[in-house]
C-alpha cells in the first residue's frame, strides 16, 4: 500500500517517513506541498494521504477535498498544531492529529484503517 505524506516541515515528513517505512511494508513518499501532492494523486492513488493542513499555496483542506474526489479516494488524516482549524477540517478526513504528535498517537491513526483497507 502506497501512502502520501504531505508537510511543509521538513523534520514532519522525515519523522513520519521514517516510522512509517519502520514499522510498516508500506511505499511512502512524501511532498513538501499540496500542488506536488496533487500531481501525484492521479498517478499512484494513494491508500493513505497523510497532511498538514497549514502549507503554502493549495491548503491542506483543498487537498482533502481534491482527494475525496477521486474514483477510489484515499484514507486521509489531517494533521495540525491549529485545534481549531483541525475540528473544523475533521469532516473532510477519516481521522486527525494534532501536533505535536508521538510515535504511538501516529501508528494508532495510521495503521488500523491501513490493516482494514
Amino acid at each position: 500500500m502506497s501512502v502520501f505524506v504531505v508537510d511543509d516541515d521538513k523534520e514532519t515528513r522525515r519523522f513520519v517517513a521514517w516510522l512509517l517505512t519502520s514499522r510498516t511494508r508500506h511505499e511512502v513518499f512524501c511532498f513538501e506541498s499540496a500542488d506536488e501532492a496533487l500531481t501525484e494523486l492521479h498517478l499512484r492513488e494513494p491508500s493513505l494521504l497523510l497532511t498538514d493542513l497549514g502549507l503554502p499555496g493549495l491548503s491542506g483542506e483543498d487537498l482533502a477535498r481534491a482527494a475525496g474526489r477521486l474514483p477510489n479516494p484515499p484514507r486521509i488524516v489531517l494533521m495540525s498544531g491549529d485545534r481549531h482549524r483541525l475540528e473544523s477540517a475533521r469532516p473532510m478526513s477519516d481521522n486527525i492529529l494534532r501536533k505535536p504528535f508521538s510515535m504511538a498517537e501516529l501508528m494508532l491513526v495510521v495503521e488500523t484503517p491501513l490493516e482494514e483497507s
